[in-house]
């Protein structure tokens, strides 16, 4: 699976929500600042279009017990750009713009990388 990227999206893996956000889920959903929330079940993607809402979406997720960086690479989340993908060194996260059927159109997009899914997408 995968989510959509737009703008700049913090993605942040399902599972840090449910083993390290303080009120898992329900408390993740009460963070969320606008209606651009997407999941494919391992990812959950937030779209911003101002650099500095991005800071403070991710300054609350912190907050609440996530860790943006450890050692300058992505440990919960990561910011993504629509154009060029992650902002940051990401070992977990693959991003590519996909071809849309019956066209020229491409969509950016980011999937968890798992041992399943290694396979490297052509953009």
């Amino acid at each position: 699976m995968a989510v959509l990227v737009e703008g700049l999206a913090v993605v942040v893996r399902r599972d840090a929500i449910d083993d390290h956000l303080l009120g898992g889920w329900p408390g993740f959903i009460e963070l969320v600042p606008n209606d651009t929330m997407c999941t494919d079940e391992e990812l959950v993607r937030v779209g911003f279009l101002d650099p500095d809402a991005v800071g403070s979406f991710i300054d609350a997720l912190e907050e609440r017990g996530l860790v943006f960086l450890r050692d300058r690479q992505a440990m919960h989340l990561s910011v993504v750009d629509q154009q060029t993908g992650p902002t940051v060194t990401t070992s977990w996260l693959q991003f590519a713009h996909l071809k849309l059927s019956g066209g020229d159109r491409r969509v950016a997009t980011c999937w968890l990388l798992t041992s399943r899914n290694t396979v490297t997408a052509y953009t």
